[in-house]
């Protein structure tokens, strides 16, 4: 007992640092080093070895994601090592003042730890009861809420000693270094407290009130328009499982109008605040230029290296497409806004590595790894959506996070996305396992 106490502490610890995505030693070490996950790998690395020692629990084993994630990895390392071979061979070690075999190695080490923490953390769950698991989230999202009410009422300076950088913010971010880093947090965070509390407490209504409120407590103060666009854009993906000629009901009827009076109410409360946010930007600052001119040329990369350019090289690609992008960017803003682009952003991300990637994490990979990653993906996302066809909580958190880490959302140190992964896995398990009994 006094064990299984031990690890629902340590586990809830996990989740809380899950959330801590903007760490002071990023400013020495990187930004392997923005997550404090990273301090968590000797566990890791310790408890793989206690399971193997100790040959209990099937110590091997490995789950669909896990084996997918393996395999990737295997295959970028020789194929990210091709270029660098071919750049060292011509001379080239270095570019923008970054070794690109250092940086292939970094590179490298994000998908190790991602490796070592969904495995990790399936282990802890699948160590502790299903309420244990709950309280250990319940307590994660109540921290979140604390976090978020504290920095509400002391913006624009709050909590500035948690992060990296000691500079004003303005909106509410958490612990993450910018606001939009956000919603996959709370979503990820609420969407499994509120799955189990439901399973554990169908008749006790406290639990998902409290957890439905911390939700949209979190919307209403929240100004990060990637979330809010997603957000709806999920509800109508979300709304087309109810939606089919084949099965025609009355509860299914009233589940997609009740999808979509919902949409149309947010879209109503926030609608024109957004847009108002989305026009200031477009006309007074780089996000949206940023955002856009990474993603046209996350693709010529794509495109252009079926094969991936490695997680050494692709910044010498990137870079490239970068600044020949400006022309289309041009074209597109003055065509649609009537205004020229700023492209101050873009222009100092081709003078130095830091942050130098596409702010999607999809189409980050796809440009290191091409097709391999475009296989990861696919069959990755196939598996999970299969795993939560019937369970509804859970599926509208995936169809969410899936379409946030496919235009916004990065997943080299964004853990709540391995955690919510983790989760479908460990989740679908647990179901298969009482099924048989």
């Amino acid at each position: 007992m006094k064990k299984n106490v031990f690890i629902l502490i340590y586990f809830t610890i996990l989740l809380i640092c899950t959330t801590y995505q903007d760490f002071n030693l990023v400013n020495k070490f990187g930004e392997l080093a923005r997550s404090p996950i990273f301090l968590f790998v000797p566990i890791f690395i310790f408890y793989e070895f206690f399971r193997l020692k100790s040959r209990t629990g099937n110590s091997l084993s490995i789950t669909v994601l896990q084996k997918n994630l393996g395999f990737y990895f295997l295959t970028i390392t020789f194929v990210g090592i091709i270029p660098i071979l071919y750049y060292f061979l011509n001379g080239q070690y270095v570019f923008l003042k970054e070794n690109l075999f250092l940086k292939y190695i970094k590179g490298l080490a994000y998908i190790i730890i991602i490796f070592l923490y969904i495995r990790h953390v399936y282990f802890i769950m699948s160590r502790l009861s299903r309420r244990q698991v709950f309280y250990s989230f319940l307590t994660a999202l109540t921290f979140l809420n604390i976090v978020l009410i504290v920095e509400y009422f002391s913006m624009p300076e709050a909590l500035l000693f948690l992060h990296s950088k000691d500079i004003p913010y303005y909106r509410i971010r958490l612990l993450t270094a910018e606001s939009s880093w956000t919603g996959t947090i709370y979503v990820v965070y609420s969407s499994i407290s509120l799955y189990l509390a439901t399973m554990l407490y169908s008749k006790k209504i406290f639990y998902k009130v409290y957890i439905i409120l911390s939700f949209l407590m979190y919307g209403l103060l929240t100004q990060s328009k990637g979330f809010f666009i997603v957000l709806l854009l999920s509800i109508i993906l979300y709304s087309f499982k109810y939606f089919s000629l084949r099965k025609v009901s009355i509860r299914n009827f009233m589940l997609v109008f009740i999808f979509i009076g919902l949409f149309f109410v947010i879209f109503g409360v926030f609608g024109e605040f957004y847009y108002s946010a989305f026009m200031r930007d477009v006309e007074n600052y780089t996000s949206l230029a940023t955002r856009i001119g990474l993603t046209l040329a996350g693709l010529k990369v794509f495109l252009t290296h079926p094969l991936g350019t490695g997680t050494g090289t692709y910044i010498v690609s990137l870079s490239k497409e970068i600044l020949n992008s400006f022309n289309t960017l041009n074209s597109i803003f003055e065509s649609i806004f009537k205004v020229k682009p700023n492209l101050l952003e873009l222009q100092r991300l081709t003078t130095s590595t830091v942050g130098l990637s596409v702010k999607s994490g999809v189409l980050q990979w796809l440009t290191i790894g091409g097709v391999f990653s475009l296989l990861f993906f696919l069959f990755t996302f196939k598996h999970l959506n299969k795993a939560t066809k019937k369970v509804s909580i859970i599926r509208f958190s995936f169809i969410f996070t899936v379409l946030a880490v496919t235009t916004y959302i990065s997943l080299d140190i964004k853990y709540e996305v391995w955690l919510l992964f983790t989760f479908i896995e460990y989740n679908l398990k647990f179901i298969e396992r009482n099924s048989m009994e």
